[in-house]
C-alpha cells in the first residue's frame, strides 16, 4: 500500500469527520 494512498484516505476521513460535525 503506497503512502500516498494512506495520506489521501486520511484526508478524506478527516474531511468526512469535519463535514459530519
Amino acid at each position: 500500500m503506497p503512502l500516498g494512498k494512506v495520506v489521501s484516505w486520511l484526508l478524506v476521513k478527516t474531511s468526512f469527520c469535519k463535514s459530519f460535525r
